[in-house]
């Protein structure tokens, strides 16, 4: 992990302006802020019964924000995450089905939820073997993001 002081990171953000591009390639570049609107939001999604835990991966598969427990390898998950994602985004674009918004995956572990946000996506991951209520569950990530 690397720190950035606060006059490094507006003078990185003011060059991207300056040259014209609506927002960086591969970096994400997340203020206090938003940083802390983004845990408040896996927080709010982690108190919904049945759920384990949750991440925000961006697009490029590194981790933003997660609030998984200590024994998941959350590197690998943002890595898997950002392929799995990318690629069904692919087929369903090459149906000529729209582009992917959200994709629920069910295992006999139990169940996961990828939803695409503003800066990447966002997975929510059932408690093992436990039956969640998807309704409940994709209004309150309506809710919390502004995504339907």
């Amino acid at each position: 992990k690397m720190l950035v002081d606060q006059n490094a990171l507006e003078e990185i953000i003011k060059k991207a302006e300056k040259g014209g591009k609506a927002g960086l390639t591969t970096t994400q570049v997340i203020t206090a802020v938003k940083g802390r609107s983004l845990d408040t939001l896996l927080v709010d999604i982690n108190n919904i019964e049945g759920i384990m835990g949750s991440i925000i991966v961006g697009k490029d598969g590194l981790v933003i924000a997660n609030t998984m427990p200590p024994d998941i390898d959350k590197d690998l998950v943002g890595a898997l995450t950002s392929s799995l994602f990318s690629n069904i985004d692919v087929q369903v674009k090459k149906m000529k089905k729209g582009t992917l918004k959200r994709l629920t995956v069910e295992t006999e572990v139990g169940t996961y939820v990828l939803t695409e946000i503003e800066m990447g996506t966002l997975v929510v991951f059932s408690e093992e073997k436990e039956r969640i209520k998807l309704s409940e569950l994709f209004k309150a990530i309506t809710t919390l993001t502004g995504k339907a």
